[in-house]
């Protein structure tokens, strides 16, 4: 079974009119798309705040604040770790 309501509604909504929300999401961990979304939906804060850090420390390296001898895959790629994401799993 799918999400109950789409998660992409709850965000927009909570974005919206900034309310507390509550739902329930349902999967099965037998299919392999709902592990899927599931893995997508426990990461998904995870991933909001590599996403945030990756583009702070872009900028500031592009604005001369910070320098590094890391190539900009290589970062995202440090980054990416710190946070514990992988494509692979998402």
């Amino acid at each position: 079974m799918g999400l109950i309501v789409p998660l992409s509604t709850l965000i927009q909504t909570k974005e919206q009119y900034n309310t507390h929300m509550k739902a329930t999401l349902e999967f099965d961990l037998e299919n392999p798309d709902d592990q899927e979304r599931f893995n997508q939906c426990v990461k998904a804060k995870d991933l909001a705040n590599c996403l945030s850090t990756i583009y702070i420390n872009m900028v500031s390296i592009e604005e001369g604040e910070h320098k590094t001898n890391l190539k900009p895959s290589e970062l995202i790629d440090t980054i990416m770790k710190e946070f514990d994401i992988d494509f692979n799993q998402l």
